[in-house]
């Protein structure tokens, strides 16, 4: 079983590399000839098929699609046509993204939330406690200020969307409990964390020194 654990991790990390090498050996070339022909609905069409393209790859590798939507977009910001990209996709950015978030916001169990309301509670301080003490410390080893780098912190702090996936995935695979992934889901939900974002931001802004530079 352990060799079989080893044996999947080494296929997923070579499939990954290989979509990264891929990608960086393609991209750049195939987006100078389209920009050459000066067609943005070639140009819009072709990121879509990107998308799609590395999804389906990393699906096959038995890897999360969601992964390769990540490394889709890790590709195409390395290219110089990064901002024409964020620029195509921006009037599907909002639809998409309040869709998102509606349904986190359906997949939400108020009961589950109130009977275990201090559980939650206890673990989003631990992870937004966590998180804000690793970045500090990380940002403060490259030389960044002491008052920047808990900015910094504070502002990376809640946990991200693709947890989301993860929990998910993990339940499919039975690694996981649904009920222990309802819990997580709860303590990283933006409801919960995400809404403590802006008032990180608000609160590291008053706090920080323009001054400082320790």
């Amino acid at each position: 079983m352990q060799k079989q654990d080893s044996f999947l991790l080494i296929a997923a990390v070579v499939d990954i590399t290989a979509i990264i090498a891929g990608g960086r050996l393609l991209l750049r070339p195939i987006y100078k000839q389209i920009a050459e022909n000066q067609n943005a609905e070639i140009f819009s069409a072709n990121t879509l098929l990107v998308i799609l393209g590395t999804s389906l790859l990393t699906a096959r590798a038995d890897l999360l699609m969601a992964l390769g939507e990540f490394l889709a977009g890790l590709l195409l910001a390395e290219t110089e046509f990064s901002l024409q990209v964020e620029s195509d996709i921006a009037p599907y950015h909002g639809l998409l993204l309040g869709l998102f978030f509606m349904t986190v916001g359906m997949s939400i169990d108020p009961k589950l939330l109130l009977s275990n309301f201090s559980v939650i509670m206890g673990s989003l301080g631990l992870l937004l406690g966590g998180n804000t003490i690793l970045v500090a410390l990380v940002r403060k080893l490259f030389g960044i200020s002491t008052v920047s780098a808990i900015r910094v912190g504070l502002l990376l702090a809640p946990g991200g969307e693709f947890a989301f996936v993860a929990f998910g995935e993990a339940v499919n695979q039975e690694i996981m409990s649904p009920e222990l992934s309802s819990l997580l889901f709860l303590v990283v939900a933006d409801e919960a964390s995400g809404s403590i974002s802006p008032m990180d931001a608000r609160r590291s802004r008053d706090d920080s020194d323009p001054n400082d530079s320790r």
